[in-house]
C-alpha cells in the first residue's frame, strides 16, 4: 500500500470526529470510528502523521 500524501482530522455528518488518510489519487480511507471527543480525533491523527512523516490536516476548527 502506498503511504498517503496527507492525514485528515474532519467532523463528519453527525458531529464526530474522524480521522482519513488521503492518498496521490485522492482516494480516501478513513482510519477511525467517530469521535465525540474532537481533541482525541486530533491526538490520534497527529500519531498516525508523526508515524509516517506527512502533515496533518486539521479541519475541525471552526472557520
Amino acid at each position: 500500500m502506498p503511504l498517503p500524501k496527507k492525514v485528515q482530522v474532519f467532523k463528519g455528518q453527525d458531529g464526530d470526529a474522524r480521522v482519513r488518510m488521503v492518498f496521490k489519487n485522492n482516494r480516501k480511507m478513513n482510519v477511525s470510528e467517530g469521535y465525540e471527543n474532537t481533541t482525541y480525533a486530533r491526538k490520534v491523527g497527529n500519531e498516525i502523521g508523526n508515524a509516517l512523516g506527512i502533515k496533518v490536516d486539521d479541519l475541525t476548527k471552526k472557520k
